[in-house]
């Protein structure tokens, strides 16, 4: 991005998520894993085993083996993904309470000339190409559906990524949605295969409409 971030003091809405957020993580660190869990585990894969064994039916003794392995699986390899599980957990809790008491954000403001919107075709997710200045366009991935409230818009924030990547949103909108330019779903396809597939957030120097073109006649013979 050629735009400078800058950093804002965090709003009141985005102080309310990160309150949320931080709680419900919280939370669910409290709870602890119910050891009969395990125990239900280790009986069943003894009986399986058991079975396996004595059972000479070629497809039921690979069945109950089967079973049998991931019974035991699941006792062993569980508390280790549990222990990382727990670990992304107290780290997410960290960098929500780290943003609270810094009580800023990194944003960069865009004001948009123009924006095209492809969307999706497979499920490569929808595509917005976003004219910021003259003949400077921004591409911004939409693979969550995440946007399509609020989205588009000529005036908004980008987070930056530790931020978007906490509280799972790319951007903060500031104006009324607007409707966008619409480019064809199926040359979309075509070009992003055929010709390139843009990195989310990265930028081209080329003029707008000369870009929609090629969206979306690339296809077309």
């Amino acid at each position: 991005m050629t735009t400078v971030p800058i950093a804002r003091p965090l709003n009141r809405s985005e102080i309310l998520l990160l309150k949320k957020l931080k709680k419900e993580v919280s939370d669910a660190l409290k709870r602890r894993f119910r050891i009969w869990t395990f125990i239900v585990s280790l009986l069943l894969g003894v009986l399986f085993a058991y079975l396996a064994w004595h059972i000479h039916a070629g497809f039921f003794k690979f069945i109950f083996g089967t079973l049998a392995l991931f019974c035991f699986a699941f006792i062993i390899f569980t508390p280790f993904e549990l222990r990382k599980i727990r670990k992304r957990m107290a780290e997410k809790v960290k960098r929500a309470d780290d943003f609270l008491k810094a009580g800023r954000v990194n944003v960069v403001a865009i004001d948009a000339r123009q924006i095209a919107l492809a969307e999706e075709y497979e499920d490569e997710g929808d595509l917005y190409i976003i004219e910021y200045e003259t003949d400077h366009v921004l591409y911004l991935w939409d693979h969550g559906y995440n946007l399509q409230k609020r989205f588009p818009c000529r005036r908004f924030e980008i987070y930056e990524t530790a931020f978007a990547k906490l509280i799972d949103r790319q951007l903060y909108t500031i104006s009324e949605k607007i409707e966008p330019v619409i480019i064809n779903r199926e040359t979309k396809w075509e070009y992003i295969v055929k010709v390139t597939w843009p990195a989310n957030l990265t930028t081209e120097q080329i003029r707008f409409a000369t870009l929609v073109d090629r969206y979306n006649t690339i296809g077309v013979h």
